[in-house]
């Protein structure tokens, strides 16, 4: 019998768990980690049944309505052949009173990796556009019926996409996904991750958020992008959210694309969520409808998946083994000069401190020295781009930046965890 909280038996008791969660039938365990995400750590796991699978393990004492939700909608499509399935979850046992309850979700194992991990180790992180394509066209149909059930998943980027060993594309991570509005038909949450959340998605200043599916897009057309040039647009360009309100909708810097390619991303990146092509309409592109057989392409992908990749560079992907434990935390050194005049920085360190931000916003940004990284930014100056005096406050993209990086720190969560007498 499991060890339950105080709090757990009085929900279980009084009936208002939102769901009883069930292990699949039989033994599991747990191997190696695959990554680290916003809402959990992913394991690879093995189950005496099901084989090798992947065991998302999510801290419920954060948010607990969110996981819930994010299991829902995972039985919801967990069904559909381009989403990875779902084959259970349950409450983790905590070791004792004072520790966190945790929710262990077993999907489906995509040994394939991510369609991130595919981009930057493939030699000029560039795919083939064929690929391109069946990728698309894959997740099209994912969204196709994520959106026929008047759900939205709001967080569509390269990192949210696997593969196979066979080459099969599946839609991953559920975390913000949310139904729409009955009556409006829409989302009014500003939410996503944001080089690649729509116009419509970012929240304005006096101005009320109000999107369909049409964001799913959008986030699709980027990905594309991705897909070919090897970064999403604005990578390295801050704050990308004023630059994709401002600027026109990105398009392929290369003119070597054919013109399906640059017409089916025209059709994806119109700026008007009206104008925009769904899901549907998307599938009978001629970028779509005209591509090689199916078993053609994954038989070249599934190739490139087995050639070892040894030629990866610098850009980070997610770990599939345990990483190293981490060095010590060094921050800059800096002379007394600067500690005269907070603004005067070594030339380096405003560089450094927006890669930070620009990782973080792509979500790849964790580790136990989080939360120090951020101290030395905050202190120490502002990017001179803000054009900020010392006291003036931060803007909104550092402010959220502050908050997530606090509520995401292990450290920080650790140092901050009491226990009730």
């Amino acid at each position: 019998m499991p060890f339950w909280t105080p709090q757990r038996r009085r929900q279980a008791e009084s009936g208002s768990l939102s769901e009883t969660y069930k292990p699949p039938d039989g033994r599991l365990t747990r191997d190696v980690l695959l990554g680290v995400g916003g809402t959990g750590d992913v394991f690879k796991g093995r189950h005496h049944r099901k084989g090798v699978v992947a065991v998302k393990i999510a801290n419920i004492s954060r948010d607990e309505e969110s996981v819930c939700r994010e299991v829902n909608f995972l039985r919801k499509f967990g069904g559909h052949k381009n989403v990875a399935a779902f084959h259970g979850a349950y409450y983790s046992a905590p070791l004792n009173e004072c520790s966190s309850e945790l929710l262990e979700i077993v999907l489906e194992y995509c040994g394939g990796g991510s369609l991130h991990d595919m981009v930057n180790s493939t030699e000029g992180h560039s795919l083939r556009e064929t690929w391109i394509g069946y990728v698309c066209k894959e997740v099209l149909k994912a969204l196709k019926h994520i959106h026929k059930n008047r759900a939205v998943h709001r967080d569509i980027k390269s990192p949210n996409i696997m593969l196979t060993e066979k080459g099969k594309v599946k839609l991953i991570d559920f975390g913000l996904c949310w139904d729409l509005d009955p009556q409006t038909g829409k989302c009014c949450e500003s939410e996503g991750t944001a080089h690649w959340m729509a116009p419509e998605a970012i929240r304005r200043r006096g101005k009320p958020v109000a999107y369909d599916t049409k964001c799913d897009i959008w986030s699709l057309g980027i990905t594309a992008i991705e897909m070919a040039e090897g970064e999403t647009p604005y990578a390295k360009q801050y704050p990308v959210s004023d630059l994709i309100l401002n600027n026109n909708a990105p398009e392929l810097q290369s003119k070597t694309w054919s013109q399906n390619f640059g017409s089916f991303l025209k059709s994806c990146l119109e700026k008007e969520p009206s104008k925009r092509w769904s899901a549907e309409e998307l599938l009978q592109h001629p970028f779509i409808t005209e591509l090689p057989p199916k078993k053609t392409i994954r038989a070249e992908i599934k190739k490139h998946l087995r050639v070892p990749q040894n030629h990866l560079t610098k850009k980070a992907s997610v770990p599939r083994t345990a990483p190293p434990e981490p060095s010590p935390f060094k921050p800059p050194q800096l002379n007394q000069s600067c500690l005269e005049h907070p603004l005067t920085v070594p030339p380096y360190f405003h560089q450094w401190c927006l890669e930070i931000l620009q990782l973080h916003q792509q979500s790849h940004f964790e580790g136990p020295h989080h939360h120090q990284w951020y101290l030395t930014f905050h202190l120490i100056a502002p990017p001179p781009a803000l054009s900020l005096p010392c006291s003036a406050p931060l803007p909104p993209d550092c402010q959220s930046f502050h908050r997530s990086t606090c509520h995401k720190s292990r450290l920080f969560k650790n140092h901050s965890s009491t226990c009730d007498a």
